[in-house]
């Protein structure tokens, strides 16, 4: 059955003077308080693969880690915990973890009408005779309680539905055992059909917040899936989610270190290829999201988790390793991939000093183009869109198999290779869904380098960009888009 997983960061820039962080992992299978709510079988699983995960790989004392399964986590059980154990047993400057492994659901929202809000399905949860929910926790409710840790850096992970109204077409016991929403209380719900309008999803369970994290296991009006093929059953979800960064399996640039940006891009490769796996009964897509604060999007996830001197001093990322261009995904290299992007530097790579060079990208489908430079010194200047394509009236866009040379013959001059010289890279992202850049391109179309501070933020606005989940007329997936890399070396 389904269920909801959701991972929450609250972050602060100040280092606690004693390591004080707490951990709190709830996890439900025994869901016999309604029939319209049926049982699970991997919850608890995750919920003791989470603590030993806490325990052996973010190394907190076994006194900092407070398991709360099955008959404990009433609606009550848990609101109690949360406030006992995670917000008066933390101070100013702690961590603390909240881990919830359960059924998620939808119910008609408090303040917008037509529209739903999310819940965590506590074991006592139940439906009255007038097709009302009761002792569930609300998303609101979930977001004004941890609100009241502004100074503390708070991550919570959920897996869990979001789903509540889109189950109702479902009928297949065979997805009843494998989800984690109670299917029948959503077709007694009788809730409105997710609607099927393209473009950007709608906001997930939790805002994320200047101290705040939100990892999913599912984007809104999805299911969440136990692996079937794994024994005992687990959540999905919280399996790749510990194993990205346990067995360092989301380290794609191969650093030694799993960035936010890295292990989102990795759920979601391994999310869209497991729901391949499963077929039709995944009809509505896999599409874990991160909701972070921009600047920790390249920042290890262990960092947040545990004290700097447990985890070790996590460095500034310098422009080159950042944002978009770290973990540099290539085109093919994952299932959000829209295709090939192909980017050559001309005549050749390596250049000398005072020699020309141009660049072109070729892509196997259509889309808007956005072409970077980082210069030897780590400057970045965003080569196209550019003042001179955007006065022909070009503006972003590529044809599929239809080459662009930056320069052409009507910008009226060259690139020249100039010093710094030593060794650079050249980007080419070509997105295939309509996500509008504009407001960040326009403003560096001057072909000026830019200052790496102002790099650092460019990068990560597109970053946080694309991590977007997309409504594909019904079905929630990744944006589309692909890159090309190519690097280059320059000399006397």
């Amino acid at each position: 059955m389904p269920r909801l997983l959701i991972v929450l960061t609250l972050g602060m820039l100040m280092i606690p003077a004693a390591w004080a962080d707490r951990a709190l992992l709830i996890g439900i299978d025994a869901y016999h308080h309604d029939p319209h709510i049926g049982p699970l079988s991997g919850a608890v699983n995750d919920a003791r693969n989470m603590h030993g995960f806490v325990l052996d790989h973010l190394h907190y004392p076994p006194d900092a880690v407070r398991l709360l399964l099955d008959a404990e986590a009433t609606r009550q059980g848990m609101v109690t915990a949360i406030e006992d154990w995670l917000i008066r047993g933390t101070q100013a400057g702690d961590r603390a973890l909240l881990f919830f492994a359960g059924h998620g659901a939808q119910v008609p929202s408090q303040d917008k009408p037509n529209e739903q809000d999310q819940i965590l399905v506590a074991v006592d949860t139940y439906l009255d005779a007038q097709g009302h929910l009761h002792n569930f926790i609300r998303d609101k409710e979930l977001g004004r309680i941890l609100d009241r840790l502004p100074d503390r850096r708070v991550t919570v992970i959920v897996d869990a539905c979001h789903s509540g109204a889109i189950t109702r077409s479902i009928h297949s016991p065979q997805l009843a055992s494998l989800v984690r929403t109670p299917l029948n209380l959503a077709r007694v719900q009788n809730l409105p059909l997710a609607r099927a309008r393209s473009g950007p999803a709608e906001q997930a369970l939790l805002p994320s917040t200047p101290n705040r994290t939100v990892w999913t296991a599912v984007s809104s009006h999805q299911l969440a899936f136990e692996d079937i093929e794994q024994e005992p059953r687990v959540g999905f979800f919280t399996g790749q989610f510990i194993r990205g960064i346990a067995e360092a399996q989301a380290d794609l640039n191969g650093d030694g270190q799993v960035t936010h940006l890295e292990l989102h891009r990795w759920l979601e490769r391994e999310s869209a290829a497991y729901c391949e796996r499963l077929g039709s009964i995944c009809q509505f897509g896999l599409t874990p999201t991160l909701e972070v604060e921009r600047s920790l999007q390249v920042v290890p996830v262990q960092a947040t988790l545990v004290d700097p001197a447990i985890a070790g001093s996590a460095s500034v990322p310098a422009v080159a390793d950042s944002g978009l261009v770290a973990p540099a995904p290539t085109a093919g290299m994952d299932s959000a991939a829209a295709g090939e992007v192909s980017l050559q530097i001309l005549p050749q790579a390596n250049r000398r000093l005072g020699q020309t060079v141009r660049f072109q990208v070729t892509s196997d489908f259509d889309g808007y183009l956005l072409v970077l430079n980082i210069d030897p010194a780590g400057r970045l200047m965003q080569l196209f869109p550019n003042r001179y394509s955007e006065r022909q009236g070009r503006g972003q866009w590529i044809d599929q198999g239809r080459a662009i040379s930056i320069p052409d013959a009507t910008y009226g001059f060259e690139f020249v290779v100039q010093e710094p010289l030593g060794a650079g890279r050249v980007l080419a992202l070509v997105t295939a869904d309509p996500v509008d850049l504009s407001a960040i391109v326009s403003p560096a179309r001057s072909l000026e380098p830019m200052p790496v501070g102002q790099a650092q933020d460019y990068l990560l606005l597109i970053a946080e960009h694309l991590r977007q989940t997309w409504n594909d007329g019904g079905q929630q997936r990744p944006l589309h888009w692909a890159i090309g890399v190519e690097d280059y070396r320059t000399g006397r």
